[in-house]
């Protein structure tokens, strides 16, 4: 319930209230006419200016009447008609695919403050702040509504993917720590990752998607909220139950605002974004440029510092590791047209 609350829009609101204002009056309209037909009403008599025959002045008002309201409830059902398809075509597009949740349009901020990537040098004693200037600076950015998998691609999606389309297995993939169904893929190349999504009729999502599908509206510097928490996900070491990856949705603390999972370790996870500079970061950087893509969110071998919703990871897009996997995204259009 909460969630289809927080997925409500005030457009939603509008809607309804247009479609109510449509359907009460077409519903009084239809009434008033089945009544006059069923002589149950009869229309006012007003006195006759002249001597006319009442009878045919009320049978003339009658007709006027029936005509009007006729006239008046045709338009209002052609209005009421193309609001309800409205509504539902609206309703569709807002309605989120197996397996996906909505991320609502509007404004996050996206990157770290130059106050963030200090606490996170002091909270994790490194040694050099130039490590985290590519986080910065935090910017607004504005992004459509979209949709984004709850969970990681799990070993068992990717099996059905390679039968139906031939594709070669992953690295790792018959390994004895990462075979099980139920476990995100690892090792996929950025290619094979990007493959897959299409094959599902999705795509990756961009850094800016990931981080506002993890991140919400409150600048939070993890999923869960702003204090790193070892027991919130799947981090280095063995605390938290698994040497290495865990089953997807194992950790129902680790949702975003939004109630996506597992955004804060596991596994990297693939974007499709290269990496660059944020907007207005005039540091220099060697890695900059189409080499890299951007990887998000850390995982079962990182600390909680790389977990940070802003850290950038970043790979050649040919690497295969056991801790890099991925999920995917699809716009509301990328939808529409699936079904078409």
């Amino acid at each position: 319930m909460a969630e289809f609350l927080h997925n409500i829009s005030l457009q939603d609101i509008l809607l309804g209230v247009i479609a109510i204002l449509f359907g009460i009056p077409l519903l009084v309209f239809g009434i008033m006419t089945f009544l006059y037909k069923a002589g149950l009403i009869a229309p006012p008599v007003r006195k006759p200016e002249s001597p006319v025959s009442v009878t045919s002045e009320n049978n003339t008002m009658t007709n006027n009447v029936f005509k009007q309201f006729w006239m008046q409830a045709i338009l209002f059902i052609l209005l009421s008609l193309m609001l309800l398809f409205g509504l539902r075509g609206f309703s569709q597009a807002k309605t989120a695919p197996k397996g996906m949740v909505l991320i609502p349009e509007g404004t996050f901020i996206m990157g770290s403050s130059d106050e963030e990537i200090l606490w996170a040098a002091e909270t994790f004693l490194s040694e050099s702040l130039e490590y985290y200037r590519d986080e910065t600076p935090a910017h607004p950015v504005n992004l459509d509504a979209f949709f984004i998998d709850k969970t990681e691609v799990t070993v068992g999606d990717f099996k059905d993917f390679m039968a139906e389309t031939g594709q070669e297995p992953p690295r790792y993939f018959d390994s004895e720590n990462f075979k099980a169904v139920t476990q995100p893929v690892v090792g996929v190349t950025w290619q094979q990752a990007a493959s897959f999504c299409k094959w599902a009729g999705k795509r990756l999502p961009t850094e800016a998607e990931w981080e506002k599908a993890a991140r919400g509206t409150d600048a939070r510097m993890y999923p869960w909220g702003k204090k790193p928490e070892e027991k919130r996900g799947n981090f280095r070491g063995k605390k938290d139950g698994f040497r290495y990856v865990a089953p997807v949705g194992s950790f129902p603390e680790n949702k975003s605002p939004y109630g996506v999972l597992d955004l804060a370790g596991n596994v990297w996870e693939w974007t499709d974004s290269w990496y660059g500079p944020h907007p207005g970061n005039t540091t220099e950087n060697d890695f900059y440029g189409k080499k890299f893509k951007v990887m998000k969110g850390g995982s079962w071998f990182s600390n909680l510092d790389l977990a940070r919703i802003t850290v950038r990871g970043k790979a050649l897009p040919t690497q295969k590791m056991n801790y890099i996997g991925f999920r995917c995204a699809q716009s509301l259009s990328e939808k529409a047209a699936a079904k078409n």
